[in-house]
């Protein structure tokens, strides 16, 4: 299992999908993606690493010295329809290149707009193949539908139930296509990682988020499968949930 760099010999890492993607609810409005990037080239030295994407992120990226612009393309609101115009139209060849891996995280709006879990596994097994048509040399980490919070309303109580349905059945997708797509857990998430609106992560939901897609990234970008420096579980000082089996 591999990706290819950009043109220049730097990865191209590309975040792709809804508000979840974007960071709508984070205090900074970068989401997971400070904390992803941070680890990788700080914690692991992997410095011949960038964003790519349309959309501009208000905050900085990396750290001692090493300044990263946290471009995505997370579009709120956007469907798994959207998202596959984007990228068979031509939305994912960037200046720097094609991106070397896509983060995806989508879904939520396609129940918002009546779908059901197997129609939306549906329409993200074809966004995930559009992908890996138009970038031959990516990787794909798919995230998992984060779950709203059951305590706000019985809307966001349903959608919960719709997501937990969809993720059941991401692990088969991610199986027939296992040397390029990996998943992330971020279903991992609970109740107290959501700010108070009940359907996006808090900070704290976004660090736990970011983690478990930089460990989804390990086997791409850590020597021989591990990481040169392990970040602690931010749900330390408990037990880290993927170490669990979730």
């Amino acid at each position: 299992m591999g990706v290819e760099p950009g043109p220049d010999g730097v990865y191209n890492l590309c975040w792709l999908g809804d508000s979840y993607i974007a960071g709508t609810d984070s205090t900074d409005g970068n989401g997971a993606r400070k904390a992803v990037l941070d680890w990788m080239i700080i914690n692991n030295e992997n410095r011949d690493l960038r964003c790519v994407g349309s959309q501009p992120s208000t905050g900085t990226g990396g750290g001692y010295g090493y300044t990263v612009p946290l471009v995505h393309e997370g579009h709120p609101g956007w469907t798994t329809s959207q998202l596959l115009g984007l990228v068979t139209g031509g939305g994912l060849a960037y200046a720097q290149g094609k991106p070397s891996v896509v983060v995806l995280l989508a879904g939520a709006n396609d129940f918002a707009a009546g779908l059901t879990p197997s129609a939306v596994a549906a329409n993200l097994a074809g966004l995930v193949d559009a992908v890996l048509d138009v970038c031959p040399g990516a990787g794909v980490v798919l995230c998992e539908n984060v779950l709203m919070s059951s305590y706000k309303s019985a809307v966001l109580t349903n959608r919960s139930r719709q997501a937990q349905e969809l993720n059941v059945l991401l692990p088969d997708l991610v199986t027939a296509r296992a040397d390029r797509v990996v998943l992330a857990r971020t279903s991992l998430l609970d109740q107290q990682d959501l700010a108070t609106g009940g359907v996006h992560p808090s900070d704290t939901g976004y660090q736990r988020m970011a983690y478990v897609i930089y460990e989804a990234l390990r086997p791409w970008f850590g020597r021989d499968g591990r990481w040169l420096v392990p970040v602690r579980s931010p749900w330390a000082p408990g037990p880290d949930p993927l170490k669990l089996g979730g």
